[in-house]
């Protein structure tokens, strides 16, 4: 997981040294890897923890650790606000608002995008098996957090303009 939340922002930080600092690749190169590095900042805060937030919720609800769930609901609230910010930015540059350039940019991305969203999902997939391995939680279980991460995905792709990729409903939670 920890490889597919850097290797963006990795690769933005090199294009621009190597753009500044060495005289190699374009802008284009440097807008393109900023353009992923936000995207992936998007599915940062949209959609990884959420099947972390939603076992802690549940403990909370059973009334179990409720002080922990209500500290990662102040957290919950604080990606939530991140994520606007980078849908923000996001729509912007896909609209070429803020430089034309970027709205074709995301054009020549969007299969990676999609990939970088499938990524996401299967990791936080493996994460929700290995938090149930040794049983569920009342009301909670590995299908169920599967369910709500491919739903979830399809919201914030839906947000962003592209389609749903994932066999779940957009509008029901």
């Amino acid at each position: 997981r920890a490889v597919s939340v850097t290797k963006n922002y990795d690769s933005y930080t090199k294009a621009v040294e190597d753009f500044h600092y060495r005289g190699k690749g374009t802008m284009k190169d440097v807008k393109k890897k900023l353009f992923l590095a936000m995207m992936n900042v998007n599915i940062l805060e949209g959609l990884r923890f959420y099947v972390s937030f939603a076992c802690t919720f549940a403990f909370g609800e059973l009334k179990l650790m409720e002080g922990s769930a209500k500290i990662i609901s102040l957290i919950a609230r604080d990606e939530s606000q991140h994520l606007a910010l980078s849908l923000h930015i996001l729509k912007n540059w896909m609209r070429g608002e803020d430089d034309p350039e970027f709205a074709s940019i995301a054009k020549e991305c969007e299969a990676e995008v999609y990939e970088m969203w499938k990524t996401c999902v299967n990791e936080e997939k493996a994460w929700a098996h290995h938090l149930m391995k040794d049983g569920s939680i009342i009301g909670l279980n590995e299908r169920l957090l599967g369910s709500y991460v491919e739903f979830i995905a399809n919201k914030r792709l839906k947000a962003l303009g592209y389609k749903p990729i994932f066999d779940q409903p957009v509008n029901t939670n």
